[in-house]
């Protein structure tokens, strides 16, 4: 599915009273999860999610240092001369 078929999807969908329904233990079942759906993540940006920031901040935490380890990753590009095809707005080669 491509971005702008999830975007079809969702363009006429009524996120003020999906985030009116959506409680506090509703956002808590959500924490409990492991896998999240499409619905799942609109329940933690919904306002009864606040008090949970906390709580979801820990297990972003959590989920970030299963998946990557506690690592940091650089990315240094080497130019090996004044020519660059990527055409990059906020590069100095282009």
């Amino acid at each position: 599915m491509s971005f702008y078929d999830l975007y079809a999807s969702r363009k006429d969908f009524d996120y003020d009273g999906f985030f009116r329904r959506v409680a506090a233990e509703d956002v808590l079942a959500v924490l409990a999860r492991e896998r999240l759906g499409e619905n799942d993540f609109l329940m933690l940006l919904s306002p009864a999610a606040a008090p949970f920031l906390e709580a979801m901040a820990r297990k972003a935490h959590r989920l970030t240092v299963q998946n990557f380890g506690r690592v940091i990753f650089l990315f240094t590009p080497l130019y090996l001369s004044d020519y660059c095809e990527n055409q990059c707005a906020y590069c100095g080669f282009n």
